[in-house]
């Protein structure tokens, strides 16, 4: 496990080596989640793990474009089944490159997202779940044992070649294989398409989370939040707090708030909704 521990453990570059000596370094963080060390000052002694807006990330990836010969930056952020990155991540993930990372492979949406080249550096905006079992079989969403390998074939200082190789993990049979499928191949080329389409890939960003924002005031309920108009996701959640499940439970609310890819979904809908774009 990398990118956790304590301050000094969560907050470093991991550093592996290749049979010729070539210097790897990973740096990995995740969004704003529970667990998240976001305040040096608070005490020191937490466990948790490292935040990708916190400053220190930008400090370690100046630092270690120049200590590395590859820099590989892993952030964990990003909607949940959304296929593709907020846009928000998108400037992000390319500040990385701009900062001096080589590479940017990211997870957590549950759903592979599409991948590009930014000033020749490679991006992945989610590999998928790679291997993830689930209890409930009767319902299994779209894509969540399809996923991702990005291989990065290191021949010299900060440069590579992305090979991006799909794969299933069989739950039943409980391995990982090749994915030959023409279905999920005909996935990944669309939303590498839409990705590589402006106009495309915002009217897809801006309907989704138009969809989600209905689930977001349900959670806000379920926090003991007033969201306005008893749509159903809020009757829902209120149902289901009364249930038992967490009924003026404030981390519902404050997850919504604090996790920035959750906060900029629901800006983004209720900014389109109010006609503020």
């Amino acid at each position: 496990m990398h990118g956790a521990g304590f301050w000094k453990d969560a907050y470093k570059v991991n550093e592996f080596y290749l049979s010729d000596g070539i210097k790897i370094g990973v740096i990995c963080c995740t969004h704003h989640e529970f667990g998240v060390l976001d305040d040096k000052f608070s005490g020191g002694g937490e466990i948790g793990c490292a935040w990708v807006l916190h400053p220190n990330v930008i400090s370690l990836i100046q630092e270690g474009k120049n200590k590395f010969d590859y820099l590989v930056v892993m952030p964990h952020a990003g909607v949940e089944y959304m296929e593709y990155p907020l846009p928000e991540w998108r400037e992000i993930y390319r500040l990385f490159i701009n900062l001096g990372a080589d590479a940017v492979v990211a997870s957590h949406p549950h759903v592979p997202q599409g991948w590009e080249f930014y000033k020749s550096k490679p991006i992945c905006y989610s590999l998928g779940n790679f291997c993830f079992e689930r209890k409930n079989l009767s319902h299994v969403p779209e894509h969540w044992y399809e996923s991702l390998c990005c291989i990065l074939n290191i021949s010299a200082p900060h440069t590579a070649e992305m090979e991006i190789r799909p794969i299933v993990f069989r739950q039943s049979e409980g391995y990982i294989c090749d994915n030959p499928a023409k279905e999920f191949a005909d996935y990944l080329s669309r939303i590498n398409s839409i990705l590589s389409d402006e106009g495309r890939y915002m009217d897809y960003v801006n309907q989704y989370v138009l969809r989600l924002l209905p689930h977001y005031m349900g959670l806000f309920s379920r926090g003991g939040f007033v969201t306005g108009r008893f749509q159903k996701e809020y009757i829902k959640g209120f149902i289901e707090g009364f249930q038992g499940k967490g009924f003026w439970r404030y981390e519902h609310a404050l997850n919504n708030i604090q996790c920035e890819s959750h906060r900029w979904a629901i800006l983004r809908a209720l900014k389109l909704k109010n006609k503020m774009y």
